[in-house]
Formats: structure tokens, C-alpha cells, sequence
């Protein structure tokens, strides 16, 4: 796995600025670290790390192609095992296509969006300038595509699993009042729009299962995996950001014990509500309350703990 991570960004940090004509790079972390919700282990890491090159053009509407590379998972510090036993690394190649339509940043996106617009314009610094760019530029309508590789491993990195897939994402704005209707009772201020609930669909094929809790001697053992992922944050309270991510996996095609160990659908949800210690909003105190199932091992895990999340995007 650490190879395979470290190929990715490599790769990609060869495709900066100043490499390609007309490129652009851009690297978004979220990272939190709190105790493990079981378990012996002090401290763990949560971590989502993304590096991705798009090409430059003048009109953001239409298709823009990009490449990316991205490592996540839960790491716990020692050798106690993490409470979610899941590391990914992987490259995604496609595209983005922009509509006319307009959307809307996160919580933490809107809040940075907005503090940016507050300067004048001739006292942001030359990244401020880059990143209310890009920020703009978020908040047209788009969907993405791609082409997918992933390695999916323990932390131990003695269980592993290859995935090939294709995917596609984007956002669904009905759904927005209903999901807010519960948080916009708490929130004492006004003005907040809720926030479109972004979603994405992948098809995968996923191989070297033999490995993992299936549990077959054969090793070409391989199945199907429907994955469906969700994405969606708002305000509460006094506007503290909540978050909230979600994953389903629905396997099919593989060997009989999927079904006997009763493994054919599977869910993890996370929830973070936090406390921002910083102006930009990007990092604070927070809790987080995590639950469900992750592979390849697919073992749950289900408690909330205490912590420090830090994000750049």
C-alpha cells in the first residue's frame, strides 16, 4: 500500500505547475486525530489526502479533464489494531463537466468563501487570490467521471484487495430542505442556504478476495461491488459545521461465504460536528461519531470520541 500511495503522488507531482502548459495542481487534506472508539490504542489518525491536476481553460462551462491520486484511511498510532481497519490508495483519470446551473460550497467551503470576499481585493495575497478562484469556480453545477484503480488494505497491510472501476458523481439540490430540516431548528442565524446533497455511483470489480474475510483458497476469487457514496454538511447551533459522509457497498458475483456471512450489503457512516479554532474555519476541536463496516475485511466498528480535525482544500 505504501508503494502503491506513493507511485500515485509521485506521478502526479511530476504534472505541477510550470511541468505541463495550461495545468493546474491543487492538494486537499482533511485529517483528524482522536482516541480510537475501540480498543486499547491511544491515539489515531483519520486521514483523506487528494492531489489532482486539471487542465486550465478560460470558460468553466463544458468538460474539463483531470487526473488525481488520493490515500485515506484510519491509522492508529503503536501496534494496537485501528478501530476501522481500512487503508486506501488508488488513481482516478476523467473528467468534470460544468453546467449553467449554479451550486453551493460546504460549511467550511462557504464560510472561507465568504471571509475571502470580505477583503478587498487588492490585499489578498497571491495564494487568497488563487483560492477565491477556485472557490468560485466550485460553485458552478458539475458531474464528475472517471476511470478508477484502488488498493484496499489493513492497516497491517496483510489483507489486500485490487478494485478497477468507473464512477460517476454529483450533486442532488432537491433533497437539501428535507435533509436540513431537523439541524435549521438549532441554528440561531439567519441567511444560511442549505447545502445540495452530493452523491456518486461506482461499479467495481474487485479481485484478490481470497485474502480477505471471504476466505477461499482460490486466487482468482473475484466478485462484483456496487458502491454508492454521499456527501453532505449544514449548520447548527450558533453555526458550528456538520458533516456527514456516507458508503454503501452491495457485492455480488463472488463466492458463497459473501452471502453466508451475511457481508452482500455493507455501510460506514461518519458524522463530525465542530468547533472551529481558527478564522478560516478549516480546523477545531471536534466530535466524531463513526459506524458501519469498511473493506476488505468489512468488520464493524461503531462509537463517538473526542478530537482535533485540520483540513485544506
Amino acid at each position: 500500500m505504501r508503494t502503491t500511495t506513493g507511485c500515485a503522488l509521485a506521478a502526479l507531482l511530476c504534472l505541477g505547475p510550470g511541468s505541463l502548459m495550461g495545468q493546474t495542481r491543487y492538494l486537499t487534506y482533511d485529517v483528524d486525530l482522536r482516541p480510537p472508539v475501540e480498543g486499547d490504542a491511544s491515539l489515531g489518525l483519520d486521514f483523506d489526502v487528494r492531489l489532482a491536476v486539471a487542465r486550465q481553460q478560460a470558460d468553466v462551462r463544458g468538460h474539463q479533464f483531470d487526473a488525481s491520486a488520493f490515500t485515506k484511511g484510519f491509522w492508529t498510532f503503536g501496534n494496537e489494531p485501528p478501530d476501522v481497519d481500512h487503508i486506501s490508495a488508488g488513481f482516478l483519470f476523467g473528467g468534470r463537466y460544468y453546467s449553467n446551473a449554479t451550486s453551493e460550497l460546504d460549511a467550511r467551503q462557504q464560510d472561507r468563501f465568504l471571509h475571502l470576499l470580505d477583503k478587498d481585493l487588492t490585499d489578498l495575497t497571491e495564494g487568497e487570490e488563487a483560492e477565491l478562484n477556485r472557490l468560485t469556480t466550485l460553485q458552478s453545477r458539475y458531474y464528475n467521471y472517471a476511470a478508477a484503480y484502488r488498493y484496499e488494505a489493513t492497516q497491517d497491510r496483510q489483507v489486500g484487495q485490487h478494485v478497477l472501476g468507473i464512477q460517476v458523481a454529483g450533486e442532488i439540490p432537491l433533497l437539501r430542505e428535507l435533509l436540513d430540516a431537523v439541524p435549521a431548528l438549532t441554528r440561531f442565524e439567519d441567511g444560511y442556504r442549505p447545502q445540495p446533497l452530493r452523491m456518486a455511483a461506482a461499479l467495481d470489480f474487485v479481485s484478490g478476495v481470497d485474502s480477505t474475510f471471504v476466505g477461499v483458497e482460490d486466487h482468482d476469487a473475484a466478485m462484483g461491488r456496487l458502491r454508492l457514496e454521499a456527501a453532505w454538511s449544514t449548520k447548527i447551533l450558533e453555526g458550528l459545521p456538520l458533516r456527514v459522509t456516507w458508503e454503501g457497498h452491495v457485492l455480488f458475483g463472488g463466492p458463497e461465504t459473501v452471502e453466508a456471512m451475511n457481508r452482500g450489503f455493507n455501510s460506514f457512516v461518519q458524522a463530525w460536528i465542530l468547533v472551529p479554532l481558527s478564522e478560516s474555519g478549516r480546523s477545531g476541536v471536534m466530535v466524531k461519531y463513526i459506524n458501519g463496516r469498511l473493506p476488505p475485511l468489512y468488520e464493524s466498528a461503531n462509537g463517538a470520541e473526542l478530537g482535533l480535525s485540520f483540513a485544506v482544500y
